[in-house]
């Protein structure tokens, strides 16, 4: 691979990395966690090409200059790629589960392997055992290197491992095209780390990113923007072959009253929250999603009474906490009710849960509990 081509690979890999990045910040919240690991791997893809271009660009030049920017591009392309493909596992769990305290909790042995392998590549540049420059400033790796290579495979194969999981518990989830980043990623490399003097690495990253990118625009006709949770359109699609037992239907007390008092944007905070609270107390192997407005629905594969019981209570010692910790000028309040999905059809569990939901919300007005009944829809 002559110069030339290598400039013009990787010159595509940085154009990719960029139209994705303006893409998905056109269309995607950059403030939630999915969207900050997904820029995250994108600004990673397009520096690596860039430091990739530039460190062929200057092997070989024995000037101080040329070889001080040699060990700088070829360090910081060893430690991106098991970055990048903990970023990769990272950003699969939180995008399959969305539970961002998972993370630190689920991958703490793989947070682990990163660091050493940061600190056995910055050591490189004193024990050369990775890669070499030598005085004419030519480049060699060495066989260690291919611990990184391992490294950065497992991570890989760990983001397979947990979708094949949690596809296996959500067969309905179809909507993360894991191979259509893996495939180039994988080929790009192999090849790579068996041929010295190939650059597709990096650009078969950024391509790997910009074909998942374009793989994942069906989802969001079935994501809720404001909150990520699934919408009604995914319910009415997962209900014809849910594998899951029971649901809780979930209603906002007071919704009205946060938007009339502290305006649409803080109601839009509210709704936020409390998708955030349902996430995190969710078990595993369950739906939440966002039924319309200030409600909600659990989707649960427990079908005993004392199972989903512990579920609302879960959830309701949840929203203590949160109201007791958080510095919100806003109280969250919920009714809930649940049912068990032994009915005929989608409207019979619907009003099952609707209904029971609506006990809750009138027992605890006849107990003083709520202030006022909440106006018929």
């Amino acid at each position: 691979m002559n110069l030339q081509s290598i400039v013009i690979t990787n010159c595509i890999g940085i154009f990719l990395s960029l139209i994705v990045m303006y893409s998905s910040h056109m269309v995607r919240k950059g403030r939630d966690l999915d969207s900050r690991l997904l820029t995250a791997l994108l600004i990673s893809s397009c520096s690596c090409c860039l430091m990739e271009m530039i460190s062929f660009l200057v092997d070989g030049h024995a000037t101080t200059f040329c070889i001080v920017v040699s060990w700088i591009s070829n360090t910081w392309i060893y430690i991106a790629n098991p970055v990048v493909s903990t970023l990769w596992l990272l950003y699969t769990d939180y995008h399959l589960h969305r539970k961002a305290k998972r993370l630190t909790t689920t991958y703490r042995l793989h947070l682990i392997l990163l660091a050493a392998s940061i600190i056995v590549i910055i050591g490189n540049l004193f024990g050369q055992y990775l890669f070499t420059i030598d005085a004419q400033n030519v480049y060699a790796r060495r066989p260690a290197s291919y611990s990184i290579y391992f490294v950065t495979a497992f991570m890989l194969g760990s983001s397979i491992v947990e979708v094949i999981r949690y596809r296996r518990c959500h067969r309905n989830a179809i909507f993360f095209p894991i191979w259509a980043f893996l495939a180039p990623v994988f080929i790009g490399m192999v090849i790579q780390s068996l041929i010295y003097g190939i650059s597709l690495g990096w650009c078969c990253t950024a391509i790997g990113l910009a074909a998942l990118y374009m793989s994942m625009q069906n989802e969001l006709a079935y994501r809720d923007s404001l909150t990520g949770l699934y919408n009604r359109q995914y319910l009415s699609y997962v209900l014809n072959s849910w594998n899951g037992h029971s649901g809780i239907m979930i209603d906002m007390d007071y919704f009205k009253e946060i938007n009339d008092k502290f305006g649409h944007s803080v109601g839009d905070q509210a709704l936020r929250d409390t998708a955030g609270i349902l996430l995190e107390i969710c078990p595993e192997n369950s739906i939440v999603i966002r039924f319309a407005g200030d409600e909600f629905i659990l989707l649960l594969t427990a079908r005993q009474e004392i199972l989903i019981q512990k579920v609302e209570e879960k959830l309701k010692n949840a929203v203590e906490d949160f109201n007791r910790t958080s510095d919100r000028p806003y109280k969250i309040s919920l009714s809930m009710g649940h049912a068990l999905f032994d009915q005929k059809d989608e409207d019979s569990f619907l009003d099952a849960i609707d209904t029971a939901m609506y006990k809750d919300k009138q027992a605890r007005h006849a107990s003083g509990e709520l202030r006022e009944r909440r106006r018929d829809r």
